[in-house]
């Protein structure tokens, strides 16, 4: 049972360590999802400033248009990377969960191996104890033969 138990407890830790590798990398493309947005707005609101400057200065109104245009697919960029993002961050939530869960199976075999452990180490305490005592009782009773008592 030790062994099949240790087992057990080897399949749930690869589990445990595969499920924050990963919240790792889903991480990272969360990351390089919000740079890009970052990105993208950036570029959106330069391009809207242009945009001001463009009509201030008198542009004709096809520029005007083609600005507009522009932003217009620049908003919607945005809005797909904002749902990109939302993606990941779904994606880690649940990943998380099943970090967690994978914690927390971990968690239980541990205690349940450190309980079993106990009870075996007082059993074999018991064990010795017990040794130690017949052994004592019989020196006790040969020390009586040898007196004649």
């Amino acid at each position: 049972m030790t062994r099949s138990f240790s087992t057990l407890i080897d399949v749930a830790q690869r589990k445990t360590d595969s499920a924050a590798i990963k919240v790792g990398q889903l991480n990272a493309r969360l990351r390089e999802s919000d740079q890009k947005h970052d990105v993208l707005v950036n570029y959106r609101d330069e391009y809207r400033a242009r945009l001001e400057i463009a009509v201030v200065r008198g542009a004709p109104v096809a520029e005007v248009r083609n600005f507009r245009a522009f932003l217009v697919k620049l908003d919607e960029a945005v809005k797909q990377q904002e749902n990109e993002v939302g993606f990941w961050r779904n994606q880690i939530d649940s990943a998380r969960d099943q970090w967690h869960g994978q914690q927390r199976s971990l968690s239980s075999f541990n205690a349940i191996s450190a309980r079993r452990d106990a009870l075996e180490s007082r059993a074999h305490g018991r064990r010795e104890q017990k040794q130690q005592d017949e052994f004592a009782a019989r020196a006790v009773s040969g020390q009586r033969f040898a007196f004649g008592e």
